[in-house]
């Protein structure tokens, strides 16, 4: 099996896969919040805020947002698929 092609940042952890780092930014979120309740201090309350709608935004980009590597993965399985099946029209 070949490996896959070297992608960015960017790319592989927002919109191939967000959910790392959109559960890393919701547990931020909920410790700094956290803190920010029992401490009394709305400072903390705005960075927990502003996590979560990161979070938020990151999930919603990665579900979004097609990538060339999940468009060609659902390419080659429907190829399969229909060469499995005897689909010569697909």
């Amino acid at each position: 099996m070949p490996q896959p092609p070297n992608v960015g940042l960017l790319t592989r952890y927002v919109l191939e896969n967000p959910y790392p780092l959109g559960a890393g930014l919701l547990v931020i979120a909920l410790v700094v919040g956290w803190l920010g309740l029992r401490d009394g201090r709305s400072d903390r309350m705005i960075i927990a805020v502003a996590s979560v709608l990161l979070a938020a935004g990151v999930i919603a980009a990665g579900l979004l947002v097609v990538t060339s590597g999940e468009h060609g993965r659902r390419v080659t399985r429907d190829l399969v698929e229909a060469a499995v099946t005897e689909d010569l029209v697909a």
